[in-house]
């Protein structure tokens, strides 16, 4: 278990590089979910959240009971890397990728209603109207957003523009 391990021991550095080489070999098999689990909890205290989503990503998608139990996890991460900016470091379209990766993790806060509102208009100006659209949208329809009423009419109006921009009327009139 990640969490009773001193990180910092002697050897562990060599081990955890071993690990990470041995990842690709052990896929399929239930000590990849294990393998990955362990490298989440080291990275997590390591900082290395980036790292920690791609591992994130691939529970999800192969092991998606284990993901579960670590999906708080992951909606912290997101949440910390929201509120430190380090979305605007990596990129927009990186930005776009991960969070759309974790739709149902997205944390919900009026900062990061913000966020999304900001993003999204971002990627719009460089000609990513469909995909600001979906993101806003997967954001917004999420039954435990509860967004002041300023900020649902700011999604609201922000979505309505994205639906007449992309010449979706009937979107427009819902």
């Amino acid at each position: 278990e990640g969490g009773f391990v001193d990180w910092k021991k002697k050897g562990h550095e060599k081990f955890i590089e071993t690990l990470r080489s041995l990842i690709p070999l052990l896929e399929g098999d239930l000590l990849h979910a294990k393998a990955l689990e362990y490298l989440i909890d080291y990275d997590v205290l390591m900082k290395n959240y980036l790292i920690v989503l791609d591992n994130a990503a691939i529970l999800k998608n192969y092991y998606p009971k284990i993901y579960q139990q670590i999906k708080p996890k992951i909606q912290g991460i997101l949440y910390y890397i929201i509120c430190e900016k380090g979305f605007e470091k990596i990129g927009l379209i990186y930005t776009l990728q991960i969070l759309n990766q974790f739709t149902e993790a997205i944390p919900v806060s009026p900062y990061v209603t913000e966020f999304i509102l900001d993003l999204t208009q971002k990627l719009h100006r460089i000609g990513m109207l469909k995909e600001s659209i979906q993101l806003l949208e997967a954001y917004f329809q999420r039954s435990e957003v509860k967004l002041t009423t300023d900020k649902q009419h700011d999604m609201v109006l922000q979505l309505l523009d994205f639906y007449v921009k992309s010449g979706n009327q009937r979107k427009a009139l819902e």
